[in-house]
C-alpha cells in the first residue's frame, strides 16, 4: 500500500492518544521511548522493513524493551549503559532472551567536554565496547558521548545497514554526520532534545522508508500538535 502522509498523520495522532491513556485491565501506560511518536515511527518502520539480525544501541531505557520487540525471530539486540544503577533496572524488566544489557563504566567523570554529553576519553570503554562484537544492521545511538560513538557506528555497521542517531535537533551533533552516505535529517523547533538522523552506508534510504513521507508528516504533525491542539499530546 502507498504511504500515505495524511493517513500516517492521522495514524500517530491516534497512538498519541492512546499513549496517554491506560492499558487494558491493569491500569497503567505502557513503557514507551522517550522519544515523540514520529519519532518512533519511523524506527519501528525500519525495523519492520529492515528485518536487522544484529541491532546496537549505545543508550538503554524503554527504547530497549519496546524497539527490540519488534525485531525478528532468532534477532538480538545489545544495549550498552554507561550508569550502574539504570542498566541494573533496565536488565530486569520484562525483556526476551534476545536482549542484552551491559553496563560500562565511564572511564572519567565529571564530564570534560563542553556539552555535558562525555568526551571520547570520558567514556573510551563504552564507545569501544562492541569493536570486538562483529557488525551490526542497525546501530541506535542514542547515549552518552554520541559524537564518538557515531563515528565509531561507521566502522560496526554493515553496507547495508542503518545507523540512527537521536536528539539530532542538538546542532553540535551533526559535524559528525558522514556526509557520503545516503541519508535524511528529520528536525523539529526544538533545539536541546528531539529530532532524527538516519543514514547508511550502502543502502539507499527508500528502500526500507518512505522518507518524503515522513517530512510530510513531520510538518504536519508540528501545525497539528503545536498549533492547533497543544503541546499536551507529546
Amino acid at each position: 500500500m502507498p504511504f500515505s502522509p495524511a493517513a500516517e498523520l492521522l495514524a500517530q495522532l491516534v497512538a498519541i492518544l492512546r499513549d496517554k491513556g491506560v492499558d487494558g485491565v491493569f491500569g497503567s501506560r505502557r513503557p514507551r521511548p522517550y522519544m515523540k511518536m514520529k519519532e518512533r515511527c519511523i524506527i519501528e518502520e525500519l525495523l519492520q522493513n529492515l528485518r536487522p539480525a544484529r541491532c546496537l544501541e549505545w543508550g538503554s531505557g524503554y527504547s530497549t524493551l519496546y524497539f527490540s520487540r519488534l525485531l525478528p525471530e532468532g534477532a538480538t539486540w545489545l544495549a550498552i549503559e554507561h550508569e550502574k544503577e539504570w542498566a541494573d533496572k533496565v536488565s530486569g524488566m520484562d525483556h526476551g532472551p534476545n536482549v542484552k544489557v551491559v553496563h560500562v563504566a565511564p572511564n572519567n567523570t565529571p564530564w570534560t567536554d563542553g556539552h555535558g554529553d562525555g568526551s571520547a576519553a570520558d567514556l573510551r570503554d563504552y564507545i569501544d565496547y562492541p569493536a570486538g562484537s562483529g557488525h551490526f544492521d542497525l546501530i541506535l545511538v542514542d547515549g552518552r558521548a554520541r559524537v564518538a560513538c557515531l563515528e565509531k557506528a561507521a566502522g560496526l555497521v554493515t553496507p547495508s545497514g542503518v545507523v540512527l542517531l537521536h536528539d539530532a535537533n542538538r546542532e553540535y551533533y551533526r559535524g559528525a554526520l558522514p556526509s557520503q552516505w545516503h541519508q535524511a535529517l528529520f528536525l523539529d523547533e526544538r533545539k536541546d532534545e528531539g529530532g532524527l538522523w538516519v543514514g547508511s552506508p550502502g543502502r539507499e534510504l527508500n528502500s526500507v522508508l518512505a522518507v518524503m513521507g515522513h517530512q510530510a508528516v513531520w510538518r504536519g504533525y508540528e501545525r497539528l500538535c503545536y498549533m492547533h491542539l497543544g503541546r499536551i499530546l507529546d
